[in-house]
């Protein structure tokens, strides 16, 4: 259990790092932290303290849950031709436009979870 905990995160900072438009080394300055310790966490090589992790968050604007849980159930192929849809309409954009829509998805989400 305590290995995968460290494959999630290093496989969720990569991904919400990806989605914010980072590098590595800008995370990592963001964070207080170099690039190659971030390069290290994402490879599960490394095994960061809690602060870092909450370093690591709030330089992503995120809650540090989201870092650590995986959101990932098995994935359907209707998911699939979802998730792909999503994909390209991200991939052309700049790393604001890809934020700025990563937040109306976000927001999106949680206004259909308050719907009974």
């Amino acid at each position: 259990m305590a290995d995968n905990i460290y494959g999630i995160l290093g496989r969720r900072l990569r991904e919400e790092r990806k989605l914010a438009g980072l590098t590595l080394e800008g995370l990592g300055e963001k964070a207080g932290i170099t690039g190659a310790f971030v390069a290290h966490i994402e490879a599960a090589r490394k095994r960061p303290t809690l602060e870092t992790v909450s370093k690591l968050a709030c330089a992503l604007k995120l809650p540090v849950s989201s870092l650590i849980e995986d959101p990932e159930p098995p994935q359907t192929d209707r998911d699939r031709a979802y998730i792909e849809q999503i994909a390209s309409i991200l991939r052309d954009r700049s790393p604001e436009e890809k934020q700025a829509l990563v937040r109306v998805v976000r927001a999106a989400s949680s206004l259909t979870e308050k719907t009974p």
